[in-house]
């Protein structure tokens, strides 16, 4: 078990869980979009992340999660140079299967979340009032649903079917990008005035299954094909569970597990069922 946990722990500090979570969102929506290029979008938003988020970390933004004032271990910053070289290359390479037109959406959610972290002068956007929760929800929707719009090369709004999915996409990101506010709780200034400063947590949590029932059922009108289903399914099953229990939604471990991980399990289901067929 603490094997384990010490495996989790070098995952998502090493920006590994989070690129994992942006590629296989973006790999299932995709998929029910009918994206030719799913695998090869899923591998350039992976790199993309990865070189992103090991950046953010190098730069000294983060600190060690369960102690702001201790940094971060050797292996943690030896790891984000290597898996951010990693990511480089990846991006790299997948950036060959698309058009400059069609990157601009990944390179505008990576230059949001890097301007968003990144100090001048011992100050960040972050530290803004009322941007933190913004700037992060519209960075992962752009990546995680937008650009999959713009590789089906379907208009978002242009339809009211589409339109309706897209919004149910924004509804579930600001879902699951709550529980983030509520576990830095102890850590954000007073002035950043995130939801659960403003609200409370227990309220925050009933706000985020509010949104999860509301754009689970707004997926339903949308025509879904079968991989939508899991997507449907499992997404919003893990957040349900996440945030029927306080604690699990102001862990340093269970957040990330649950509500990044709610990304990650569609694409992990379309795969699997590929691979049985």
């Amino acid at each position: 078990m603490r094997v384990a946990h010490r495996l989790f722990s070098f995952a998502v500090y090493s920006s590994v869980w989070v690129s994992l979570s942006a590629a296989f969102g973006v790999y299932s929506v995709c998929r029910i979009l009918d994206v030719e290029r799913s695998n090869q979008a899923a591998l350039t938003v992976f790199g993309g992340t990865a070189a992103a988020y090991a950046f953010i970390r190098l730069t000294g933004y983060y600190t060690y999660p369960l102690n702001p004032n201790r940094a971060f271990p050797p292996l943690f910053i030896a790891s984000n140079w290597f898996f951010g070289c990693i990511g480089v290359v990846v991006f790299t390479l997948g950036s060959l299967y698309f058009d400059l037109i069609e990157l601009t959406i990944p390179i505008l959610s990576g230059v949001m979340a890097l301007a968003y972290n990144f100090r001048i002068n011992n100050r960040s956007l972050r530290q803004i009032t009322r941007l933190k929760l913004p700037m992060v929800v519209l960075s992962w929707w752009l990546l995680t649903f937008v650009f999959p719009f713009v590789l089906s090369q379907k208009v978002p709004f242009r339809s009211f079917s589409n339109g309706i999915f897209c919004m149910a996409g924004l509804m579930l990101i600001i879902a699951v990008t709550l529980p983030f506010d509520m576990r830095d709780v102890r850590f954000d200034a007073p002035q950043m005035r995130t939801i659960p400063q403003i609200i409370g947590l227990e309220k925050t949590r009933k706000a985020v299954i509010l949104l999860s029932l509301t754009s689970a059922l707004l997926f339903m009108f949308t025509p879904m094909p079968l991989p939508g289903v899991y997507f449907l399914l499992s997404t919003h099953t893990l957040v349900f569970i996440g945030a029927s229990n306080l604690n699990l939604m102001t862990s340093q471990t269970t957040v990330p597990l649950i509500f990044e991980g709610a990304l990650m399990v569609p694409g992990i289901l379309m795969l699997l069922t590929d691979a049985l067929r």
